[in-house]
This record gives C-alpha cells, sequence and structure tokens, in this order.
C-alpha cells in the first residue's frame, strides 16, 4: 500500500487542443490522476480518508525529510513537545503520521508546514507548495508553448511511459503535445 501513493509528474506541453486530447489519453491509461493544484481528475481507487481516526498522514518529498527530523532527531522532538503530538516519519516514502488528539495533530501539521516547502495529503490535496520541481521543466518550456503537470500514481507511471516509451510516443504523435 504504501509504494502505491507515491505519486509521479506528467509534464504536457503544447495548445490547448494538444493538451486537451493528450489529457484524455492519460486519464483513458492511468486509474488515478490529479492536476498541479491539487484537484483529482480520476481516482479509480479508495484512497483512506486523510483525517480518520485520531492521525493524519502528511506525504512531505523525501529531499525535506532531513528538514523535519533535524540533526541528530531535535527538529522532530521539538514539534512533538511544541504540539504534544506524535509524529512519526517514514524515510523512504515520505510519509509523515501525526497521531494524538485534535488539537495536537493540527498544531502538529501547523509546525511541519512551517518546515517544509510542500506538503499534501494522501487524497492527493496539496497544503502547502512553495516552488516547483527543479530540473525538469520548471521553468516555462523553450519552445514557447503552454504546458501544465499532472501528477499520476508512481506505480502508473510505467503505464503512461509504455513499454520502450510506446505509450507515450504515441500520444505525443497523436495528439502533438510535448510530454515529459
Amino acid at each position: 500500500m504504501d509504494g502505491d501513493k507515491k505519486e509521479r509528474w506528467v509534464d504536457i506541453i503544447g495548445n490547448v487542443r494538444q493538451r486537451r486530447a493528450a489529457l484524455e489519453r492519460i486519464l483513458d491509461v492511468a486509474n488515478y490522476v490529479r492536476d498541479e493544484d491539487g484537484k483529482v481528475l480520476k481516482d479509480g481507487a479508495a484512497v483512506p480518508a486523510p483525517g480518520a481516526g485520531d492521525a493524519l498522514v502528511l506525504q512531505i518529498s523525501c529531499n525535506e525529510v532531513g528538514r523535519v527530523l533535524g540533526r541528530g532527531g531535535e527538529t522532530i522532538r521539538r514539534l512533538e513537545d511544541e504540539s504534544r503530538a506524535r509524529l512519526e516519519i517514514d524515510k523512504a516514502e515520505g510519509r509523515l503520521t501525526i497521531s494524538g488528539r485534535p488539537e495536537s495533530i493540527e498544531r502538529a501539521k501547523e509546525l511541519v508546514l512551517l518546515e517544509v516547502s510542500h506538503c499534501k495529503l494522501l487524497d492527493g490535496t496539496v497544503l502547502k507548495d512553495d516552488g516547483k520541481p527543479t530540473g525538469h521543466g520548471g521553468g516555462p518550456p523553450a519552445s514557447g508553448k503552454e504546458g501544465f503537470k499532472l501528477w499520476v500514481l508512481g506505480k502508473e507511471a510505467g503505464k503512461v511511459i509504455g513499454r520502450g516509451g510506446e505509450t507515450v510516443r504515441e500520444i505525443m504523435q497523436r495528439t502533438g503535445a510535448e510530454i515529459q
């Protein structure tokens, strides 16, 4: 289940018609797709409610796990002390589980959001996004065409790409959009 919720992004670049056609093809292939604002466009699998019970699960960038932990665990201990909540982090997945009383969970969430630049709930709802991923088309496309970013489940990225890139090439050929 843990690997099932990891997401990968897909850049779609082209004119409005090209982007719309590419989006429709990706929606046909993938079971879960959301836009860069966190709006779920397709969810073929049930995602557990993020606030169910006495715990909240946040997804942060694996690159920022160290920020939450701090040197020798000092930051996460400070967050736990200030919020009176229990924080557990899965370093490999960037999954942070906050448990405790509702007011403690809310306070811990606020404190975590101060530490990280990107955070979302398990359902894909973005709580904070201070920047775009770097090094992978974060700026405007060189071609001058408009573009947007979609997120698909990591395990479904292979479906979008296809064997040897076959599916993504077909989508680009049929729609005229550039996909990264």
